[in-house]
């Protein structure tokens, strides 16, 4: 029979350290110094609790403490403190509480300074467009950056853009009148004769139009003088009468807005003056009407002009009205009718000769006996157009600015910065109600819209820089034909009017 020593405690030679043996299990307590623990062989079972001091490279079955890993995540409870360089394949998160690393709003302003430093070289350099690595400046020196094609109400000004509105109006100048739905104008000769020894040959008018449409006129020169003893005429025969100024007239002019020069000339002076004297030509809208000519013909007997139903109400009033140009009769041995259109009547040796009429251009009847001969009458330009057919565009109206494509050449964009210079020319505009900015990536087939800050005034306090960041636009399909597009809306001519000066836009 084998020896048996039972016992439930074993203290340590020194005392410090203690096994305590129990039916459950070994409690050991104090320092322990252990080279194995083998559960295998029984001599130790169960869980071994408390602590265990040294490297634990004894140990099995527990990690050596310089090369820890774990399938999961692990929760650490105090700081942890890491020196050298760590080298991570991604990292999840904002950021915001690492320290020594730019932040979101340090990207967005670096965005906004290298877009302003962009609009000063664009401008000091006279570049419309200003190519960077993944960014468009466009300064507005022109609208070769802007796609007329797919924007609306655009109005290119000195260095902005500016929304449109349109109305009608009448133009001004002359004597107006308004009959039959048309507005007439009226611009009579109200100097000298020509050849008068004092005074003005020729009237000059201002006729502004204050937009684009269409008008007819009449331009009509003046009449030239007809012929006189003073002048050399023989006695035995007759005498000319003057020649009526030229007409020139256009049923379909398109006028723009501008103030268009209008003169019209005087008739030739013929009573006492010992010289030929033509009439004075007339000039409007690059045409010119000649003057007719003095002591024209010997034969002249009701020479008539010519007849202008659109204009009846002026002119000679026969046979309907309307009459300019005609010629003066011929005067002397017999005595010629002047022609309708204003020429005067020839005067034989008893008679007068008589003058063209006044804002006809009809010439001057020729002289008999030692009588002076007539005057040539006066010139005109007439202008008429439907009542308020002028188109007018005013600053004030909406505006939709879309911008040409720019290629991507890193592949589809997923991320988009816009920032622009906007004036608040008349009242304040509301953001992202009053002007609105988008982004798309596949040439403004889909835009999303980001949401503007404003980042401060440049120049004045009218003058505002608005811009967002960092706009997600990977929802979009995809695409790398990259566009802005900025839209204003309320607006109101004088009340609420919104500039667009310049616009940046990136893309990464």
């Amino acid at each position: 029979m084998a020896s048996e020593i039972r016992v439930n405690k074993l203290n340590s030679q020194t005392g410090v350290g203690t096994i305590t043996l129990s039916p459950t299990g070994v409690d050991i307590s104090g320092v322990t110094t252990v080279s194995t623990l083998r559960s295998n062989i029984g001599i130790f079972s169960g869980t071994i609790t408390g602590e265990h001091h040294g490297d634990g490279s004894n140990l099995t079955g527990v990690a050596s403490t310089e090369n820890i890993r774990t399938n999961t995540n692990a929760t650490f409870l105090q700081n942890i403190n890491v020196s050298g360089t760590v080298t991570a394949t991604s990292y999840a998160g904002d950021g915001s509480a690492l320290t020594g690393l730019p932040t979101t709003d340090d990207v967005n302003n670096l965005i906004s300074n290298v877009a302003m430093l962009g609009f000063k070289i664009a401008t000091n350099g006279s570049l419309a467009k200003y190519s960077l690595v993944n960014q468009v400046i466009d300064e507005f020196t022109d609208a070769t950056g802007i796609d007329a094609s797919a924007s609306t109400n655009e109005l290119l000004q000195s260095g902005y853009y500016t929304g449109t509105t349109s109305s009608t109006a009448n133009a001004t100048g002359g004597t107006i009148s308004t009959t039959g739905g048309y507005t007439y104008h009226y611009f009579p000769h109200t100097g000298a004769y020509n050849g008068a020894s004092s005074g003005s040959y020729s009237t000059s008018y201002d006729f502004v139009v204050p937009g684009t449409g269409t008008l007819e006129y009449l331009i009509v020169g003046g009449g030239g003088r007809g012929q006189s003893s003073h002048n050399g005429w023989n006695q035995s025969g007759n005498s000319a009468g003057g020649e009526g100024g030229d007409t020139s007239n256009n049923t379909s002019f398109s006028a723009t807005a501008q103030t268009y020069t209008i003169l019209v000339g005087g008739g030739g002076e013929g009573w006492t003056s010992s010289n030929s004297n033509a009439g004075a030509a007339s000039t409007a809208f690059g045409v010119t009407a000649d003057g007719g000519a003095a002591n024209a013909s010997t034969s002249y007997n009701n020479s008539h002009g010519q007849q202008y139903t659109n204009f009846s109400q002026f002119g000679e009033q026969v046979s309907g009205g309307g009459y300019f140009g005609g010629d003066g009769g011929y005067g002397g041995t017999g005595v010629g009718v002047g022609g309708k259109g204003g020429g005067g009547d020839g005067g034989s040796g008893g008679t007068h000769s008589t003058s063209g009429d006044s804002h006809t251009g009809g010439g001057g009847g020729g002289a008999g006996g030692a009588n002076a001969a007539g005057n040539g009458g006066s010139g005109v330009v007439l202008v008429r157009y439907l009542t308020n057919a002028f188109t007018t565009t005013v600053e004030g109206g909406d505006l939709t600015l879309q911008s040409v494509d720019t290629t991507a050449v890193d592949g589809a964009p997923t991320k988009a910065d816009l920032v622009v210079l906007m004036e608040n020319a008349a009242g304040t505009a509301t953001l992202n109600t009053d002007i609105k900015g988008f982004i798309s990536r596949d040439s403004g087939t889909t835009f999303t819209q980001g949401t503007l800050v404003d980042e401060g005034s440049y120049a004045t306090s009218t003058k505002r820089i608005v811009a967002f960041h960092d706009l997600d636009i990977s929802g979009q399909p995809s695409g790398t034909s990259v566009c802005y597009k900025i839209t204003t809306h309320n607006q109101s001519s004088g009340s609420k009017t919104t500039r667009v000066h310049a616009v940046s836009h990136g893309w990464k």
